[in-house]
């Protein structure tokens, strides 16, 4: 037969263990109550953006992609560098 003595020093354990729990499940809610909500501190930006489904491409003629790219060549002397003189070029890298 179980000691009645030890059965109420059972139960008035397991009570104050509960309500240590109790309070600290208490503080953690409050703990969490200052953590920033999604709804109740700030708001979700949301932006619609229409994009087009073709895409698109710019207005240049092959005529002008080519009068460009020999201007900008001879400009920088492209158009006279020959493989032997490139070889035998001394850029800094000696």
């Amino acid at each position: 037969m179980i000691d009645p003595a030890k059965r109420e020093d059972r139960r008035a354990r397991s009570s104050g263990f509960f309500a240590e729990l109790t309070e600290q499940m208490k503080l953690a809610a409050q703990r969490l109550d200052h953590i920033p909500q999604l709804g109740r501190d700030f708001l979700r930006a949301e932006v619609y953006v229409e994009q087009s489904s073709a895409q698109r491409f710019p207005d240049v003629d092959v005529n002008d992609l080519r009068a460009a790219w020999a201007d900008s060549s001879s400009a920088r002397g492209w158009s006279s560098i020959t493989r032997s003189r490139a070889r035998n070029c001394r850029c800094g890298n000696t």
